[in-house]
This record gives structure tokens, sequence and C-alpha cells, in this order.
């Protein structure tokens, strides 16, 4: 038979057990892309939402107000922020003031959250851009170490291992965190 075959996409529901999450960092210049990436991801009215850091230029709270908010302010209660480079300097009077406001939450909540979501998945958020990684992979394998479970999502705004382009490279000094999480899923 010489006709083509045919191949029915269909596209489902999320059923009760499925979890939507959107994940994204760098997300927040104030630019028509990141706009219409933002008014995507609100159309899809995600269960959480983890936003990966890096409001820009440097995370001042007039940046969170006027490149943030207006973005992702519609989130807030679902999301789990890191705290990414660019808002790094700038965290005790944009970071952690926007998100106690949003979130009611401490500094400390603010940069560091775990918990276990009803499905059994552990979610770990930790600052990357702390000056002592040993202290942030201790504080990391310790909620590792209270979770029997297997399943655990860790985020952070750098990665251990990247991409490498002009602008980015691996990053050495998380390894410490790795270590703590390697193994461990």
């Amino acid at each position: 038979d010489s006709t083509p075959a045919t191949r029915a996409w269909t596209v489902t529901t999320p059923t009760e057990e499925e979890t939507i999450v959107y994940a994204l960092g760098d997300g927040a210049d104030g630019s028509a892309v990141s706009r219409a990436l933002a008014n995507h991801v609100i159309a899809q009215n995600p269960d959480r939402f983890f936003y990966l850091g890096d409001v820009y230029e440097t995370g001042t709270g007039a940046e969170f107000a006027n490149n943030y908010e207006p973005l992702y302010g519609a989130l807030a209660a679902k999301t789990d922020p890191v705290l990414g480079n660019h808002e790094s300097g700038n965290r005790n009077s944009g970071y952690y003031p926007y998100w106690q406001g949003k979130r009611g939450w401490t500094q400390e909540q603010a940069k560091h959250r775990s918990y276990v979501v009803p499905s059994g998945w552990q979610v770990i958020a930790y600052s990357s851009e702390e000056a002592n990684m040993t202290a942030e992979a201790a504080w990391v394998a310790a909620e590792v170490a209270k979770h029997t479970g297997d399943c655990r999502i860790v985020m952070a705004h750098k990665g251990r291992h990247v991409v490498v382009d002009t602008a980015h490279g691996d990053n050495p000094e998380q390894e410490p965190v790795w270590a703590a999480i390697k193994g461990k899923t």
C-alpha cells in the first residue's frame, strides 16, 4: 500500500495523580519575550512554579515591582523561587522583602525550603549564591536525610553541570551539594 501511515495525536487532561510544574529562570527582564513566556506559563495554570532566579538587572525592589510582579506575581502563591546571581547583591532590599510580602516567608524560608508533596516527592530549594557551599550542602544533606522516599527535586539558580556557552560554564563550587544528593534519588 502506498498510502502513508497516519498517526492520531491526542492531548489529554492531567489526571488527579499528575502535577503540572513549570520551571524557568532569567525570565523577568521586562522584555516582550519575557511577557510572552509569562503569559504562556500562566495560561497553563501550573500546580507549581519554580522560578530559578534572576530578576534583571540587579534584583532591586523596583525591579521586582516592575519586572517580576507584572509577569509572575499572579503565580506567587504557588511559586518556589530561588535566589539568582543578579538579585543576590540586593537580596535584602529586593528578593527577601518581595517573598516576605507575597508568601509571608522569613529570610531563611526564602533562602531554603524543603517539603514533601502528597504524592511523595521531596522538593528542596537552596541558594547557589552563598560563599560557603559546604554549609549549603550540609543543609541539603540534612533535608534529604529527613525523607526516606526516593523522588526528589533539588533546585537552585546554578547547576553543577551546565551546557557551556560563552557566558556560562560548569560550576565546580556546587560540587558539595551535588555530592550530598548524588545517589539519593
